[in-house]
């Protein structure tokens, strides 16, 4: 062992260990000449006087050493295995944590969706029509081009729900609005504004291009065959944007024509060009 470390720090053996040692014991001995017998007896009394422990910190003086155990196979595997285990419970809680997120996202698709699409019909419900009206009326002002909205109400609707139900009256309400979006331009925004009430905005469309609209819509309805009831009858306003309105004089203003539609006998287009 002392040779060994010895030439381990003579020769700077830096990749050099000691990781053990053997079960075999060498006694280390002085050999002399026969002429020294002398100073063999000197050295060997010397040795003698020399006591256990004093021989043990003469070792750990000279002979410093460092052992570096190794891994068994036992160990090897048990470190595998609970790396292992580890491993597996981070996939299973990362994956348990994105399905928490991806139902979270859902959930907040649902509750927007909620928010504005009218839950019977499934079109969009006041909030966001009134919102979208607002947008159009600012990108119509501002890009100069013609904007109009049609507003219609199912006539004597309540006479429907008081003789046949409100079950009746609802399945009117959601044929009415599959039968309305079949004929809209796909951007062209239909919405329930409540009750039996309609409404549509038509971007760049003047109010006589809007009357025509009106014009086959209240066609296709008096023509269409609804359950329950032999004929369903709407009436409908129609008016265009002018420069000075906003959202409320502009819905003030097609709702009053939608009314005087209703005065003047129902099942009638009342618009800017006759009222």
């Amino acid at each position: 062992m002392p040779v060994l470390v010895y030439n381990i720090n003579k020769y700077e053996f830096a990749n050099l260990k000691i990781s053990g040692k053997t079960p075999w014991n060498f006694n280390v001995r002085f050999m002399l000449s026969k002429n020294n017998s002398l100073l063999a007896s000197a050295i060997n009394k010397a040795i003698d006087t020399i006591s256990e422990k004093q021989k043990q910190e003469i070792y750990r003086k000279w002979v410093h050493v460092t052992y570096q155990k190794g891994y068994s196979l036992k160990e090897v595997f048990g470190i595998i295995v609970v790396s292992a285990l580890i491993m597996l419970g981070l996939i299973f809680w990362i994956r348990i944590l994105k399905k928490d997120i991806n139902n979270r996202k859902e959930l907040e698709k649902e509750l927007q969706k909620l928010s504005i699409i009218d839950s019977l019909t499934g079109i969009f419900n006041r909030y966001k029509i009134d919102s979208a009206l607002k947008q159009q009326i600012a990108y119509s002002k501002r890009s100069n081009t013609p904007l109009s909205i049609i507003f219609f109400d199912i006539d004597h609707f309540k006479r429907i729900n008081d003789t046949y139900g409100h079950q009746a009256g609802d399945e009117i309400l959601k044929k009415l609005t599959v039968l309305i979006k079949e004929h809209l331009r796909e951007y062209d925004i239909f919405g329930r504004w409540g009750g039996e009430e309609f409404i549509i905005i038509l971007p760049d469309t003047s109010v006589k291009q809007a009357v025509k609209v009106a014009q086959k819509l209240k066609s296709i309805i008096e023509k269409n065959k609804f359950k329950y009831i032999d004929k369903l009858t709407c009436s409908f306003g129609v008016t265009e944007l002018k420069p000075e309105d906003n959202s409320d004089s502009f819905l003030t203003r097609v709702d009053s024509l939608m009314y005087e539609a209703k005065k003047r006998g129902r099942n009638k287009i009342i618009s800017d060009l006759n009222a």
